[in-house]
Protein backbone atom coordinates (compact mmCIF):
# COMPACT_ATOMS: atom_id res chain seq x y z
CA UNK A 1 0.00 0.00 0.00
CA UNK A 2 1.55 3.33 -1.22
CA UNK A 3 1.86 6.31 1.30
CA UNK A 4 -0.99 8.50 0.91
CA UNK A 5 0.17 11.54 3.61
CA UNK A 6 2.23 13.69 4.13
CA UNK A 7 5.39 12.55 5.79
CA UNK A 8 6.01 16.07 7.42
CA UNK A 9 2.23 16.11 9.17
CA UNK A 10 3.38 16.47 12.56
CA UNK A 11 6.82 18.40 11.88
CA UNK A 12 5.19 21.80 11.43
CA UNK A 13 1.87 23.41 12.73
CA UNK A 14 0.21 23.91 9.32
CA UNK A 15 -2.68 22.03 7.24
CA UNK A 16 -0.95 19.68 4.97
CA UNK A 17 -2.72 20.32 1.53
CA UNK A 18 -1.99 20.59 -2.10
CA UNK A 19 0.05 17.81 -4.34
CA UNK A 20 1.88 15.39 -2.49
CA UNK A 21 5.29 14.03 -3.96
CA UNK A 22 8.14 11.56 -3.47
CA UNK A 23 10.73 13.36 -1.42
CA UNK A 24 13.48 11.37 -3.47
CA UNK A 25 11.91 13.04 -6.69
CA UNK A 26 13.65 16.23 -5.79
CA UNK A 27 17.00 17.26 -6.23
CA UNK A 28 19.85 15.98 -3.28
CA UNK A 29 19.66 19.87 -2.61
CA UNK A 30 16.24 19.88 -2.46
CA UNK A 31 15.76 17.02 -0.31
CA UNK A 32 18.80 17.84 1.66
CA UNK A 33 17.42 21.40 2.87
CA UNK A 34 13.67 20.14 3.49
CA UNK A 35 15.14 17.12 5.54
CA UNK A 36 17.80 19.50 7.51
CA UNK A 37 14.86 22.25 7.86
CA UNK A 38 12.57 19.61 9.40
CA UNK A 39 15.56 18.09 12.02
CA UNK A 40 16.85 15.35 10.34
CA UNK A 41 19.15 13.28 7.68
CA UNK A 42 18.43 11.32 5.01
CA UNK A 43 18.45 7.58 5.65
CA UNK A 44 16.68 4.57 4.32
CA UNK A 45 13.70 5.72 5.50
CA UNK A 46 13.70 8.90 4.23
CA UNK A 47 13.81 8.06 0.97
CA UNK A 48 9.98 6.74 1.04
CA UNK A 49 8.78 10.22 2.39
CA UNK A 50 5.71 12.29 1.35
CA UNK A 51 5.54 15.88 1.25
CA UNK A 52 2.97 17.92 0.50
CA UNK A 53 3.16 21.26 -1.14
CA UNK A 54 2.48 23.57 1.67
CA UNK A 55 5.44 21.61 3.78
CA UNK A 56 7.58 22.05 0.35
CA UNK A 57 6.71 25.80 0.31
CA UNK A 58 7.64 26.23 4.50
CA UNK A 59 10.39 24.54 4.77
CA UNK A 60 11.71 26.14 1.54
CA UNK A 61 10.97 29.99 2.33
CA UNK A 62 12.67 29.16 5.89
CA UNK A 63 15.39 28.03 4.28
CA UNK A 64 15.57 31.05 2.19
CA UNK A 65 15.00 33.59 5.48
CA UNK A 66 17.76 31.68 6.71
CA UNK A 67 20.54 32.40 4.06
CA UNK A 68 19.74 36.27 4.68
CA UNK A 69 20.37 36.39 8.21
CA UNK A 70 23.06 37.86 9.23
CA UNK A 71 23.33 36.80 12.76
CA UNK A 72 24.97 33.19 13.36
CA UNK A 73 22.41 30.26 13.53
CA UNK A 74 24.94 27.52 15.23
CA UNK A 75 22.64 26.16 19.08
CA UNK A 76 24.15 27.99 21.94
CA UNK A 77 24.22 24.65 23.56
CA UNK A 78 27.45 23.94 21.10
CA UNK A 79 28.37 27.34 20.08
CA UNK A 80 31.29 29.42 21.84
CA UNK A 81 29.82 32.55 21.65
CA UNK A 82 30.23 35.24 24.32
CA UNK A 83 26.96 35.63 25.41
CA UNK A 84 27.03 39.36 26.39
CA UNK A 85 27.40 40.35 22.42
CA UNK A 86 24.51 42.23 22.28
CA UNK A 87 23.75 43.49 18.33
CA UNK A 88 20.79 44.35 16.36
CA UNK A 89 19.00 46.26 18.88
CA UNK A 90 19.70 44.19 21.99
CA UNK A 91 19.09 40.72 20.76
CA UNK A 92 22.20 38.23 21.64
CA UNK A 93 24.24 37.36 18.37
CA UNK A 94 27.23 36.92 16.61
CA UNK A 95 27.60 38.13 13.24
CA UNK A 96 28.77 35.14 10.80
CA UNK A 97 30.32 35.38 7.74
CA UNK A 98 29.71 32.10 6.14
CA UNK A 99 26.77 29.48 5.78
CA UNK A 100 26.67 25.39 6.93
CA UNK A 101 27.35 23.51 3.90
CA UNK A 102 25.89 19.73 3.70
CA UNK A 103 29.11 18.37 4.70
CA UNK A 104 29.06 20.36 7.69
CA UNK A 105 25.95 19.62 8.72
CA UNK A 106 27.03 16.20 8.82
CA UNK A 107 30.27 16.80 10.60
CA UNK A 108 28.22 18.93 13.66
CA UNK A 109 25.80 16.00 13.50
CA UNK A 110 28.73 13.00 14.29
CA UNK A 111 30.67 15.38 16.71
CA UNK A 112 26.88 16.64 18.68
CA UNK A 113 23.98 14.80 17.42
CA UNK A 114 22.59 18.06 16.65
CA UNK A 115 21.12 18.68 12.80
CA UNK A 116 21.88 22.43 12.00
CA UNK A 117 19.79 23.25 8.77
CA UNK A 118 21.64 23.69 5.44
CA UNK A 119 22.51 27.65 5.06
CA UNK A 120 21.91 28.24 8.04
CA UNK A 121 24.95 31.23 9.07
CA UNK A 122 28.04 30.72 11.29
CA UNK A 123 31.14 32.31 12.70
CA UNK A 124 33.96 30.91 11.28
CA UNK A 125 35.96 30.19 14.11
CA UNK A 126 32.83 28.45 15.85
CA UNK A 127 33.46 25.43 13.85
CA UNK A 128 37.15 25.00 14.82
CA UNK A 129 35.66 25.18 18.26
CA UNK A 130 33.18 22.38 17.90
CA UNK A 131 35.92 20.44 16.46
CA UNK A 132 38.51 20.72 19.45
CA UNK A 133 35.70 20.33 22.09
CA UNK A 134 34.78 16.89 20.98
CA UNK A 135 37.51 15.37 19.90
Amino acid sequence: MANTQCSFKSSRKCECFGKLAVLNSFSFKDQSIILTEAGILASEITQKFMICSEHYKIFTNQNRSRAKSKLCAIPDIISSHNKENKIYGGCYGVKADRVVSMEKVLEIHSKTGIVVPIGSRKYTFLLVTIVINMA
